[in-house]
């Protein structure tokens, strides 16, 4: 444990070092990195009363070189986590690791060190414990809202490509205030200039609906919230957010589709837009 401790302290002097350093430095990183991949299984370690503490001091200094200026860097500290992961899934210790990249994604760091984290948790997810699930989804309610907030579009794309993995397994968990809460705080998102967030804000709002407990609820609870903020349109209408929102109700189709067996004048009750809102509808020309 002292020698691992050691590790991490010198890592730590690594991060303080000026940056015409850094070529001379990388080489050091990279030692350290495998240095404590290794120690960080041994037997001896994991018996000591302050291995979790130093588990996750272990995650956060790895995550942090997910973000170092030099490439090589970079991937083995990438390489040592995964080696890391691998080693907690053939004992059987993976809650720790989800404690731990979820830990990353809340930290709210760099770009770098968020998509590997939100990456791997999201390859990870589906191996949370039944009974783990619910305090994991109100956990990640407020992480996944400053996520989406983000302005990068690397952060975007990692969003739009993982998101669907996190709400199959965790969606049916998240209550019906919390799942409020973020389609709320998704929809401006589709009238942002960038098509990569607007596809990442189109993409969220469909798994919200597509993996909750109740389907039809949120599907009619963003038709309606969707169908009133393009009404009436003008043609000096945002741009963007009818793009943004035309995406959303063409993704949205598939999953009408599958209440065609349901009672339609329920379902236009449910919905509650009135012909005369859709009489006020004006011409809009894309120019």
């Amino acid at each position: 444990m002292d020698k691992l401790i050691k590790q991490l302290e010198n890592l730590k002097h690594l991060f303080t070092l000026a940056k015409k350093k850094d070529a001379a430095t990388s080489k050091e990183k990279s030692q350290i990195c495998s240095t404590i991949c290794e120690l960080v299984h041994n037997n001896d370690v994991k018996l000591h009363q302050n291995y979790p503490f130093v588990f996750g001091q272990v995650f956060e200094a790895l995550f942090s070189l997910c973000d170092d200026p030099i490439a090589d860097v970079r991937i083995v500290a990438d390489e040592s986590i995964n080696t890391i992961i691998r080693n907690c899934c053939l004992e059987g210790s993976l809650t720790r690791v989800h404690v731990e990249l979820y830990k990353e994604i809340k930290r709210n760091g760099p770009a770098r060190s968020i998509r590997s984290a939100f990456t791997k948790f999201a390859v990870l997810v589906c191996q949370i414990k039944p009974q783990k699930c619910r305090i994991f989804a109100t956990n990640l309610t407020p992480c996944l809202l400053t996520l989406i907030q983000r302005p990068e579009e690397s952060i975007s794309a990692c969003l739009e490509k993982e998101g669907t993995k996190i709400f199959r397994h965790l969606g049916r968990f998240f209550n019906d205030e919390e799942l409020r809460s973020l389609i709320e705080k998704i929809l401006p998102n589709l009238q942002l200039s960038s098509a990569q967030a607007r596809r990442c804000a189109s993409n969220f709002l469909i798994d919200i609906c597509n993996f909750c407990r109740k389907r039809m609820f949120f599907v009619v609870y963003l038709l309606k919230r969707l169908i009133k903020s393009m009404i009436p349109v003008y043609a000096n209408e945002n741009y963007h957010q009818m793009v943004g929102i035309f995406n959303v109700l063409r993704m949205l189709i598939p999953i009408l589709k599958e209440f065609d067996g349901i009672n339609e004048s329920k379902f236009n009750e449910s919905l509650d837009i009135r012909d005369d809102h859709l009489i006020k509808v004006k011409y809009f020309k894309i120019s």
